[in-house]
């Protein structure tokens, strides 16, 4: 069996490669969601202190300026290639100014997989100007 996370963003925006990054420094261990869209949208649920699975229900406000628990979103404005690369090319990409929220609404055993679902409520804005409004946004991740 397998578990396929995936996040739906206002039903235009769908991700299903969703990656959980780990990284430690020597003091703090941060971890991050990443995830793109085949129509050109990029989202990373950033800066964690621990793993989903670990994080208590409840609902994580950031801003724009947050250190801690945020979502950044970006948006592909590059000309199309073939090929795929590990890493964003920042001028190939729109980064907007997001400010809100997610909630960990639940956490459940499926299958021998710990699952957590995430809701997303946040808006994203360039030059003040609010651009993407998203609501209840599901994001279903699995370990």
């Amino acid at each position: 069996n397998t578990f396929v996370n995936y996040m739906t963003l206002n039903n235009d925006i769908k991700l299903s490669n969703i990656s959980r990054i780990n990284q430690n420094d020597q003091q703090n261990a941060i971890v991050s969601y990443e995830g793109t869209s085949l129509n050109g949208y990029n989202i990373v649920l950033k800066n964690l202190k621990q793993n989903l699975t670990e994080m208590p229900l409840g609902t994580y406000s950031f801003s724009n300026n947050s250190i801690n628990e945020k979502i950044e979103f970006r948006k592909y404005i590059g000309l199309p290639k073939s090929f795929s690369t590990s890493y964003l090319i920042p001028s190939d990409w729109i980064s907007y100014e997001t400010q809100g929220s997610f909630t960990i609404v639940e956490k459940t055993k499926i299958n021998g997989f710990e699952v957590v679902k995430v809701k997303l409520n946040f808006t994203a804005s360039k030059n003040g100007v609010i651009e993407y409004t998203i609501n209840n946004a599901d994001f279903i991740t699995a370990y």
